[in-house]
């Protein structure tokens, strides 16, 4: 039979591995080299979107073959994680 310890112990492994999935995809934008605060995701989420922002603006660029406007998006989106 299960005990209500042993469910209290399985939640929690669970929320910590369901937590470091997204939050090692996060890391790469967060400025810290891990993410432990609620204010590191939120940081970390914006950069994630700006860079797709980037990359979309880029695409499009290329689209209408602008080449340097896209040349600088690739650089810029290049830089963002840095």
């Amino acid at each position: 039979m299960i005990t209500r310890a042993k469910l209290v112990e399985q939640l929690r492994e669970h929320q910590i591995r369901s937590a470091q999935s997204y939050s090692a995809a996060l890391a790469v934008f967060s400025p810290s080299p891990h993410i432990a605060s609620r204010r590191d995701l939120k940081v970390a989420l914006f950069y994630a979107i700006l860079f797709c922002f980037v990359m979309v603006s880029c695409y499009i660029a290329l689209y209408l073959r602008w080449f340097r406007l896209s040349a600088i998006f690739v650089v810029f989106g290049i830089l963002l994680p840095m």
